[in-house]
């Protein structure tokens, strides 16, 4: 709860996986089970493609993408830090909108009425940008001292995951990121570690 992991969707889309395997013909086609998804959550639709994929609307409008990440080392830290999601697209708004639109270089409006839309933010092709970070990491500084922590110690790529509270880094290297996982896990955090196999 609060890591921004999406554990919740990831579960709804498993049960829903499960109980459209299990229910014969009464199975729903695909772009019904998308649509029963997305009333669940937003980002159930995601969980059910079960890839990487760019997401618009309110995230249930998916187009796989193409993401080679195979081979690389993905550390994921949770640190001690709850963070409301309400109140990360509250804040979000508070910072991107003046006056029910959205201030110059900013994005599509998260939770404000004027947005006829959800549109996903742009993620560019090289860096990794989750804009929750600036109103998050303002209200919690040890989440941005964290990812900081996991750039300095040989991460390619690193960000806030969702609207927070976990961060994640890229490694290439095993050896740098089993170094940096443990040097967090020293600091009192839990941190997981795997090998990224999927193409």
């Amino acid at each position: 709860m609060g890591a921004g992991l999406g554990g919740g969707s990831t579960d709804a889309a498993a049960l829903l996986t499960w109980l459209n395997k299990n229910a014969g013909d009464r199975a729903l086609p695909k772009e019904k089970l998308n649509a029963l998804a997305a009333r669940l959550g937003a980002d159930v639709p995601f969980f059910l493609l079960g890839k990487p994929a760019w997401a618009q609307g309110i995230g249930e409008r998916l187009t796989p993408a193409k993401v080679d990440l195979q081979g690389m080392f993905l550390v994921v830290v949770c640190p001690d830090v709850h963070v409301n999601t309400a109140w990360a697209y509250g804040a979000w708004d508070q910072i991107y909108l003046k006056n029910g639109k959205v201030r110059a270089g900013g994005t599509t409006p998260l939770t404000s009425a004027p947005a006829d839309t959800k549109e996903s933010l742009p993620v560019p092709a090289v860096d990794i940008f989750n804009a929750f970070e600036l109103p998050v990491f303002a209200k919690y500084p040890i989440l941005r001292e964290t990812k900081e922590k996991l750039l300095r110690q040989g991460a390619t790529a690193a960000a806030m995951s969702g609207s927070g509270a976990s961060l994640f880094g890229l490694f290439r290297d095993e050896k740098q990121a089993r170094s940096a996982a443990d040097s967090l896990r020293g600091e009192g955090h839990r941190v997981h570690v795997n090998r990224i196999d999927f193409p």
